[in-house]
């Protein structure tokens, strides 16, 4: 079915997927199953981290434009 990567590569994409979808049955079953197929818990850890910083670019633009419209307010 899939021709890139092991399947221990594409389960941990598929729980960085499921990271920043927020889908808390998703991310439990992908990790088990990255586990299953050969990956580490480190391995696992590393891709939940690099899903985490990705999300967090929103929240920190987000946060920036509510400092930058209240900063006009004296």
């Amino acid at each position: 079915m899939h021709s890139i990567g092991n399947l221990a590569t594409r389960e941990l994409i598929a729980v960085e997927v499921a990271v920043t979808t927020q889908c808390s049955y998703c991310i439990a079953d992908h990790a088990k199953r990255a586990v299953n197929a050969g990956a580490s818990k480190q391995d696992v850890a590393e891709a939940i981290m690099v899903a985490t910083a990705l999300r967090a670019g929103g929240g920190i633009t987000h946060g920036w434009q509510a400092m930058k419209s209240i900063a006009e307010i004296k």
